[in-house]
């Protein structure tokens, strides 16, 4: 099994209720159909008209522990979100069937 080390501050929040300034609008988003994800070091959100849901979790993490616990709220989880790539914590060059979009 793989061990995924992720450099973070383990106090710091990872998302938060409010910002000072605001750059971009979830609300917006979600009542014109934009998908919308949110991509960190360790986890996947898609927004939704309910509210993030978690996707994705970097291998070897536990969501709830390692970053969710963290949260100024709880998002929405699935029974089993998927896994990142491991090539994405790798220090190689990404395959290109990590972009599909562009081949």
């Amino acid at each position: 099994m793989t061990h995924t080390e992720i450099l973070f501050e383990p106090d710091a929040p990872k998302f938060v209720p409010a910002v000072r300034q605001i750059t971009f609008s979830g609300a917006h988003a979600v009542s014109t159909g934009q998908e919308v994800l949110y991509v960190t070091e360790a986890l996947v959100f898609r927004l939704t008209a309910e509210g993030l849901r978690l996707e994705e979790v970097a291998p070897s993490l536990d969501p709830g522990r390692d970053v969710v616990a963290k949260m100024a709220f709880r998002p929405m989880i699935g029974a089993s979100p998927g896994t990142m790539r491991a090539e994405l914590f790798a220090p190689a060059l990404l395959p290109a069937d990590c972009f599909p979009a562009f081949q």
